[in-house]
């Protein structure tokens, strides 16, 4: 079967007004595509330059803050700096004093407040070299503290063996004076009272985290400790500085043993 020409012809004009619809489908498509590209590329770049613009705020409103704790940690080191200095000056002219005394009670009275200055003053001097000023690595603070009780207070004689276990608890700094002070004065009754008529004891201390509370555990192997409330209010204003520095932390005071002595302290460590 044979075309005519006029077939052909209208077979030739379809082709081409395809051919021409397939171009016009072609060039719609690119279109489309290159119009979603442009705004996906706007659209992005948009984007950057926000998140551009923000870490530029961030870091304009970040430099003022790190100025401002930087000038104030070198306050607080400042400050603590200054307070152990003036502590220093009134451990002196309490020891001075002392020497000036010849009452032995009122001698040993003016000691015994020069000995709580100094433990103030060391943890304050511990403060200054610290990085961060809100908690205190109490170990190595600890084991100065009642080497120096011990060394200040023992006589030539007496072998005192120090036994600290501490699970590295870090405690508040407005926890660490009156902590001190505690172990302060449980340090010195030991060394005055329970090692008075004996050349050799030993001191146990266990400092460890329980839950969101603080444990003090403190034994000697002394002659021990008769009625607590008898004692204390015979005069023994140890005693009651304890008491008192417990009631400061919140915690609670237990009497574990009196025969050696053993005593738990519980306070809340948040």
């Amino acid at each position: 079967m044979y075309l005519s020409i006029q077939e052909i012809k209208e077979l030739k004009e379809r082709a081409e007004i395809q051919k021409n619809r397939n171009i016009i489908y072609i060039f719609i498509v690119a279109l489309i595509i290159a119009s979603f590209s442009t705004y996906c590329m706007i659209k992005r770049s948009k984007e950057h330059r926000e998140i551009q613009d923000k870490n530029e705020e961030i870091i304009s409103q970040k430099k003022p803050l790190e100025k401002a704790l930087v000038e104030k940690e070198t306050l607080l080191r400042e400050v603590n700096h200054r307070v152990n200095n003036n502590l220093q000056i009134i451990s002196s002219l309490l020891l001075l004093q002392s020497k000036k005394v010849e009452d032995p009670a009122s001698k040993a009275a003016i000691r015994e407040s020069q000995q709580r200055v100094q433990t103030m003053s060391l943890i304050h001097q511990k403060l200054y070299l610290e990085e961060h000023f809100e908690n205190i690595d109490f170990q190595v603070y600890l084991e100065d503290l009642v080497k120096q009780i011990i060394s200040s207070y023992k006589t030539g004689k007496q072998s005192i063996k120090l036994i600290i276990r501490n699970s590295d608890t870090q405690i508040l700094v407005d926890q660490a004076v009156p902590l001190s002070l505690i172990i302060h004065e449980l340090v010195t009754n030991s060394l005055k009272h329970a090692f008075k008529t004996l050349e050799k004891g030993s001191i146990t201390i266990k400092l460890y985290k329980k839950g969101i509370t603080g444990v003090l555990e403190y034994a000697d192997d002394g002659t021990g400790i008769g009625n607590f409330e008898e004692v204390k209010n015979n005069g023994h204003i140890g005693l009651k500085v304890i008491e008192l520095l417990v009631g400061q932390l919140q915690g609670e005071l237990e009497i574990v043993e009196k025969a050696p002595f053993s005593v738990r302290i519980i306070f809340d460590l948040q």
